[in-house]
């Protein structure tokens, strides 16, 4: 079944390629390899999650969005490593995720200030430690950053960060 998704949702080599960046900038700032099963798994979740957010909302899909796949993927991440590999590991995924998305932002002329990096981050947490209602979910992260892309205006003020400003 998943690979019938796979099929339907192109350009799929955009997919694989913002999966690898994620994994590989991971690794880079984090000394830590995503398992190849792992990588696996996170695309078969993200093309299907991608199926079901079209449907759900009669999205036409004209290519690939790095911030969904991104957020999904991510917290994805997230979510699997609290679980194998502890909170360390998995706050070090979601910062990495975050910058992750940030940098595509800045690829594009925007970027959010640090503050809200910081804020975005603690929200997503809140929905992994019992904090749902104060949270904002893999939705809310790619809509985040979705939404920032959309604007016009570029601050200067601020630099990128680097994972380590991210800090509680």
């Amino acid at each position: 079944m998943a690979r019938n998704l796979f099929e339907s949702i192109e350009p799929k080599e955009d997919i694989v390629s913002l999966i690898n960046y994620l994994c590989e900038l991971i690794a880079a700032r984090n000394d830590f390899i995503i398992p190849k099963e792992l990588r696996k798994q996170a695309m078969l979740y993200a093309i299907t999650h991608y199926k079901k957010h079209t449907d759900a909302y009669t999205v036409k899909v004209n290519g690939v969005d790095p911030y969904k796949i991104f957020s999904w993927v991510g917290l994805y991440f997230y979510d699997e490593s609290l679980k194998k590999y502890g909170t360390d590991v998995a706050d070090a995924f979601l910062k990495t995720t975050i910058l992750a998305m940030n940098r595509s932002l800045w690829e594009e002329g925007k970027q959010l200030p640090p503050l809200y990096l910081k804020k975005i981050y603690k929200m997503v947490k809140s929905d992994f430690n019992g904090k749902a209602s104060i949270g904002i979910g893999k939705n809310g992260l790619y809509l985040a950053f979705r939404s920032a892309s959309l604007c016009e205006i570029r601050s200067t003020s601020y630099e990128i960060l680097e994972s380590t400003e991210l800090e509680d």
